[in-house]
């Protein structure tokens, strides 16, 4: 199936770039992940996005496909930092992902690499997921991995320690109201969502805050790594020399980038962060 898609949309820079853990590109150019429990199928050319194994609304949802990005672009156009990179990596977008996988696959990243996390995550979910067809399997349940043996988890080499963790995290969840908890937190407003998140076992300043961008809906959210702290001294913070993400920093770096980019914070830190790895 096909529509045409009239704003910009790069999968190449969007679906491997760290916001989501799973989907491949083969030697045609189409991409291949998971959503929910739909294996779907992506390719983009010209202004055409060529989809199956769910409803359009689906793929709509996830890849934010709804004109909000180019009011986006034509703000941080005008910001001498981000303008260039909205060119180099035009079609950028941030995901919008499920709050539960989103969260206990970001609790898989901690200290850890892409190809890494993804290849402990696809164990995973063969482990303990439930199969969908032609040999995928969608995301764990909470039940799935609070029943699960910590150490069969760890076993797991991408994920080791991590895998406790998982466990962990997925009992307490059930011991505190259940998944329901955690969708909830879109209703409540962006700061105390985060402070709810870093509650959770596992859970620090960063890991919320990917969760906070990615699954539940707020833009103004910017995880802070050495690459983002490195690049908000270079532009805003004159004077910090840091060179580790303290709680003070963490905090000062996220408020510059909020104080300057306001509710699209977490985008711009989305195409600053792509600009900083790959050495622009």
């Amino acid at each position: 199936m096909r529509t045409s898609i009239n704003e910009p949309l790069s999968l190449d820079y969007t679906l491997p770039g760290g916001q989501a853990f799973g989907w491949k590109k083969n030697k045609d150019g189409v991409w291949t992940g998971i959503i929910g429990s739909n294996v779907v199928r992506l390719a983009f050319e010209g202004s055409e996005l060529f989809w199956d194994g769910a409803d359009f609304e689906v793929v709509k949802d996830y890849l934010r496909l709804d004109g909000s990005i180019l009011t986006d672009i034509d703000a941080l156009g005008k910001d001498p930092y981000t303008a260039p990179l909205l060119t180099k990596y035009s079609g950028l977008r941030v995901l919008r992902q499920d709050v539960r996988e989103c969260l206990f696959s970001f609790i898989c990243s901690a200290a850890n690499s892409i190809p890494k996390i993804t290849a402990g995550i696809d164990e995973l979910r063969a482990k303990i997921g439930e199969p969908i067809g032609g040999g995928y399997y969608a995301f764990p349940t909470t039940e799935a991995i609070a029943e699960a043996d910590p150490e069969d988890l760890a076993s797991i080499k991408p994920l080791a320690f991590r895998g406790r963790n998982l466990v962990k995290l997925a009992r307490y969840i059930l011991d505190h109201g259940g998944d329901e908890g955690l969708y909830a937190l879109k209703n409540l407003p962006y700061e105390q969502a985060r402070e709810e998140l870093t509650k959770l076992p596992g859970v620090g300043k960063k890991i919320a805050d990917c969760v906070c961008l990615f699954g539940l809906d707020f833009p103004q959210a910017v995880p802070v790594d050495t690459h983002v702290r490195q690049i908000a001294q270079r532009y805003f913070l004159d004077g910090s020399d840091s060179k580790t993400v303290t709680d003070r920093v963490y905090k000062e770096v996220r408020e510059a980038f909020v104080e300057r980019y306001g509710k699209r914070a977490g985008l711009a830190q989305q195409y600053l962060f792509t600009g900083e790895i790959s050495g622009l």
